[in-house]
């Protein structure tokens, strides 16, 4: 079984830190940043089998983040989950639950990413406030 190599972007702490275990638990291996420029360094550094950007995302907006990868010969291929904006006392629960729906279908979207001829294509939203890239 492959294990997933994730990193998780985000300034909410509380946020970061719990999509963090949830990840951990799902058997993933998990990097966090804390801004755009610690992430553009990790994704340099060991290019992840999942980006997750959750807002805030200062020093680099998650947009901006993914806007800089999308066309890298190396970082497009990185699948890419944007989160919305946190609202609420539910906005971990729901991160959790996006990212866990994306879990869910990962691997035939594996499959799928593998018969692409291009990486970095925008795949589409998934809801007003998710979006997946790869």
């Amino acid at each position: 079984m492959h294990h997933l190599h994730v990193i998780v972007a985000s300034a909410n702490a509380v946020l970061r830190e719990a999509l963090e275990l949830f990840l951990n638990r799902r058997g993933c291996h998990v990097l966090t940043a804390v801004n755009g420029l610690d992430c553009l360094a990790k994704l340099r550094a060991s290019p992840p089998d999942l980006l997750v950007l959750a807002p805030p995302l200062l020093w680099g907006s998650e947009a901006g983040v993914a806007d800089l990868i999308k066309d890298d010969p190396v970082l497009g291929s990185v699948s890419v989950l944007m989160l919305g904006r946190p609202t609420g006392h539910d906005s971990v629960k729901a991160a959790m639950d996006t990212v866990a729906e994306y879990l869910a279908v990962q691997p035939q979207r594996r499959a799928r990413k593998a018969q692409r001829p291009r990486p970095g294509h925008l795949v589409g939203p998934c809801s007003t406030q998710r979006y997946l890239w790869n």
